[in-house]
């Protein structure tokens, strides 16, 4: 919340977040949080994407879970990266509006998840929330590829109208 405030500031545009500023502070912060004996690339597409309060900071929340996940379990020091995959170890977000939609896409290119497990009927506290809020504040429409890395895609369009508060 510090973030989305602290952009909204910045921006001095307090009704929507620039969320390429937004994103890449939330990502910065927790890359600096986390210790990785591989270097992780981040690359963050949302430029010129602004989201009311009412998306932003449930996007905010998604993508604080999913990035931290990936710091956490894609890219253990066994993992090589360029041998696997080609190419360097990688965290991609992207946010895009196309149609009326907006694509939040989370991914990485590391391990992957087990082969038996459901990202969409996780029990984990943390998936458990993701999952929540793209399917409740967000209303969207999830998937989950998981054919080189982990990656998640929320889409979801625009409020038709803004909940008024008195």
């Amino acid at each position: 919340m510090a973030i989305i405030h602290d952009t909204l500031y910045k921006t001095k545009n307090f009704s929507h977040v620039n969320m390429g500023l937004y994103l890449t502070k939330l990502t910065d912060q927790i890359a600096g949080s986390y210790y990785s004996e591989n270097s992780i690339r981040i690359i963050i597409n949302a430029k010129g994407i602004h989201l009311d309060l009412y998306q932003a900071t449930p996007c905010g929340l998604i993508v604080n879970e999913l990035v931290t996940n990936s710091f956490k379990y894609a890219f253990p020091p066994s993992f090589d990266c360029e041998a696997v995959r080609p190419e360097p170890c990688t965290l991609r977000i992207s946010l895009t509006l196309n149609n009326g939609y907006y694509n939040l896409i989370i991914g990485d290119n590391g391990v992957g998840l087990p082969a038996d497990f459901d990202p969409l009927a996780a029990t984990s506290p943390g998936l458990k929330l993701v999952n929540f809020i793209a399917k409740h504040q967000l209303k969207a429409k999830i998937k989950v590829n998981t054919t080189k890395g982990t990656e998640y895609s929320n889409r979801f369009s625009e409020p038709a109208v803004l909940p008024k508060y008195s």
